[in-house]
């Protein structure tokens, strides 16, 4: 791995440190759950559209493709504390250009 590549993961991976949530994912249609930890961004009710933001009430949810190498549309993502669940509501996008995460949104 290139000194770039290095650095690029370890910055990621401090992010999922400070930031990230205890989740779990399920697949569409069911099957096993596998766990890992997610970066949840709820938006308030002042949120709009037309600022990049999702609507009030939706949320993006960013996951490291190490642990969820291929989250799909219908899956759902369980936070451990609390047990909210989020259902994915659109095609996973990589989120950063080298594939070390997914971005989606969630209802």
């Amino acid at each position: 791995m290139a000194l770039a590549d290095t650095l690029a993961a370890a910055a990621i991976n401090a992010a999922y440190l400070a930031w990230g949530k205890a989740a779990s994912y399920t697949p569409p249609g069911g099957g096993s759950s596998a766990g890992c930890t997610v970066l949840l961004d709820v938006r308030d009710s002042g949120a709009k559209p037309e600022d990049g933001s999702p609507p009030a009430g939706q949320a993006w949810i960013e996951v490291r493709a190490k642990e969820v190498a291929a989250p799909a549309a219908g899956g759902t993502f369980t936070l451990t504390v609390g047990g909210k669940t989020y259902e994915v509501a659109s095609r996973p996008l990589p989120a950063d250009g080298d594939g070390y995460a997914w971005k989606m949104w969630v209802e």
